[in-house]
């Protein structure tokens, strides 16, 4: 890393440098997201597990999604209370935490684009029967005013 030192010997974290870890970190969420995404899914939805677990369970697929989410904010939590200068995992590097953290938030955004894109099918579903009963009448209409 080439961070300015400054006199304690701390490193600063330049912007550029912050960048880099940020583009390291999405992606192996890249990674993370199509290695074990398959294993959780139905082979066609992505959000699979999560609707099926909310199905089971009587919850909503964003609950389901909560607890697994929070598992990894539980355990980000706990290495910083074991250890406040230098977190650290126990049974999984702390890295591993964040990057499972990070694309349990991307998850929670295709939820939130699935639903989008839902609402607005049915939107178009409507419209569309709307506009064909319209046509419909008006072809009725213009066929009675050939007779």
């Amino acid at each position: 890393m080439a961070a300015d030192l400054q006199r304690s010997g701390a490193v600063r974290m330049t912007f550029e440098e912050r960048s880099k870890v940020a583009e390291r970190c999405f992606e192996e969420v890249r990674n993370l997201s199509q290695i074990k995404g398959v294993d959780y899914s139905d082979g066609q939805d992505a959000l699979y597990n999560f609707k099926s677990n909310a199905e089971r369970l009587g919850l909503t697929k964003y609950q389901v999604w909560l607890v697994y989410f929070m598992k990894h904010i539980d355990a980000i939590c706990s290495a910083v209370r074991r250890n406040p200068e230098s977190p650290h995992g126990e049974s999984e590097p702390i890295m591993s935490r964040v990057n499972d953290a990070l694309t349990y938030l991307t998850i929670f955004a295709a939820m939130l684009e699935e639903d989008k894109l839902t609402k607005w099918s049915v939107k178009l579903k409507e419209a569309s029967s709307e506009k064909v009963e319209i046509l419909a009448k008006a072809w009725d209409a213009a066929l009675k005013e050939e007779r």
